[in-house]
């Protein structure tokens, strides 16, 4: 007996196109290509993936990495403008310039 790629989809809780993805990578035991369709065991179960959830949310991540950044030290006028020449005319700047510049407090 064989589920079609939606059934497996609902009953594992994934999307219709994962599953296709996982058996087009051979990651569903005992599926059956047919044609256009994939035949798939009702006994089989979900494919251990690589994927992950994140722990933290996007928005989360972005604060948290703005308020690392705002404790940072701002560029000193001399080391910006360094970078904006460098930037502009593609000005070879010295690496004792540039660690300068991205020196960190």
């Amino acid at each position: 007996m064989y589920m079609t790629v939606k059934q497996a989809a609902e009953k594992w809780g994934i999307s219709d196109r994962r599953v296709r993805i996982l058996c087009a990578e051979g990651k569903v035991l005992g599926v059956i290509r047919e044609g256009r369709r994939w035949m798939i065991p009702v006994d089989t179960r979900k494919p251990v993936g690589g994927r992950f959830k994140a722990v933290e949310s996007l928005l989360a991540a972005i604060d948290r990495k703005k308020s690392e950044l705002d404790t940072r030290r701002p560029l000193t006028e001399g080391e910006f403008l360094i970078i904006m020449r460098s930037m502009n005319t593609m000005q070879s700047v010295t690496l004792v310039q540039w660690k300068s510049c991205l020196r960190v407090m």
